[in-house]
């Protein structure tokens, strides 16, 4: 592992001249290393002697990780399948449990969802956000613990633990004022009144509820599909035109990262009805004043439209290959229309069936949320907040 390497998707690794490279900007990928990885903000040093990274680790995330307490382990040891931009993500769902835990604690002090009604004069108020931000920040953070093993259903586990540590330490700062549950998903059980409740009970759901066990089925959904199969892939998210300009329109592909080829690349198949065709420029404002019949033609689509790396910010991933490859059969009957229905929407359809959720609408909007996403940021995570019965 000593020497320089470099490799081709679905080639072996080969050794490569030192003197070619000598230093690499970008993101911390899988696809080469070099003398040095420097991360995109300046903050990660990565060797190709040692192929760790060369700077320490400030945080011990998770204690109950052996491979927290290995200092220069990048995101458990694991960078292909995690990302960690700020070094601290971790503290992402602790913050948002922190912060859902404080309102929930004010509500059952007043009884009141609404803050304005409050009695911000009363100790009790106080200390119930106190408590709520302490418990929920814990529960965060043992739900995202799990959530990030490689545990079979991680993410129902991660829900049930998270719930399960929230009832309890709502139960206790309360008085025994709420119920001790636990929440899986797409159900939970009560133990205070030995109920089980659900989406099998729709009709008797409050709206709350509804999005609460429709939120944490996705996390079932998401388990069992990486029970089916789990591959690697790489979010790439054009940001530049040819020309160096920024690409206000872009273009979103998931490629795997095995085989190097598009998962989904959504796009206008030119092959069908004439390359370029739709693609003449019009004036030389960009990109208003160009690609017009780009945007509006109707055509036909295809799931292999050209990816251009090099242009591209990218993103690792872990989804099902398999419901991949049916969405692309489907895709190629489905015309495309780079209003209504485009790259973006397609690659959307593509995690929602993996059981993640996103927002499909520009893919700069769908990158940087699914940036969130890896980062900690799981509504599923959270789902049980809406399901439970505080008073």
């Amino acid at each position: 592992m000593g020497a320089l390497r470099q490799t081709t998707y679905g080639s072996t690794w080969q050794v490569i001249d030192r003197g070619a490279v000598a230093l690499n900007r970008g993101e911390v990928q899988s696809c080469d290393i070099t003398v040095m990885y420097v991360s995109e903000n300046g903050g990660m040093l990565f060797g190709n002697v040692t192929c760790t990274v060369e700077q320490i680790e400030y945080f011990v995330q998770d204690p109950a990780n052996l491979q927290n307490y290995n200092r220069y382990a990048y995101v458990l040891n694991n960078p292909l399948k995690y990302t960690d931009p700020s070094g601290e993500f971790f503290w992402v769902p602790v913050i948002i449990g922190a912060v859902i835990g404080t309102y929930i604690g004010g509500t059952l002090a007043n009884d009141d969802y609404n803050p304005e009604n409050w009695d911000y004069s009363s100790g009790k108020t106080w200390g119930y956000m106190l408590g709520g931000a302490i418990v929920g920040g814990i529960s965060g953070y043992v739900g995202a613990a799990i959530a990030a093993s490689e545990v079979p259903m991680a993410n129902t586990l991660g829900i049930a633990g998270a719930s399960f540590t929230n009832s309890i330490g709502t139960h206790i700062y309360t008085g025994g004022q709420t119920d001790i549950s636990v929440s899986f998903g797409v159900g939970s059980y009560n133990f205070t009144t030995d109920e089980w409740n659900g989406i099998w009970n729709w009709n008797d759901l409050t709206t709350a509820e509804k999005i609460g066990y429709g939120v944490g089925a996705l996390a079932n959904l998401h388990d069992i599909n990486n029970l089916i199969n789990q591959e690697n892939a790489t979010l790439y998210t054009q940001v530049k035109n040819r020309d160096g300009s920024k690409d206000l329109i872009s273009h979103t592909a998931i490629v795997d990262d095995e085989t190097g080829n598009s998962l989904m690349s959504f796009g206008p198949n030119d092959e069908k009805i004439g390359y370029g065709g739709f693609k003449d420029q019009i004036g030389v404002v960009k990109p208003l004043g160009g690609y017009k019949k780009f945007a509006i033609a109707i055509r036909k689509g295809t799931p292999d439209y050209p990816v251009h790396v090099n242009l591209s910010k990218s993103l690792s991933l872990v989804v099902n290959k398999y419901l991949f490859n049916g969405l692309r059969v489907t895709s190629k009957m489905i015309p495309y229309q780079g209003v209504t229905f485009n790259c973006v929407n397609v690659s959307s359809i593509g995690l929602w069936l993996n059981g993640i959720p996103n927002i499909g609408i520009h893919p700069w909007l769908f990158h940087g949320y699914m940036q969130l996403y890896t980062m900690g940021m799981k509504p599923e995570l959270f789902s049980y907040y809406l399901t439970n019965k505080y008073y």
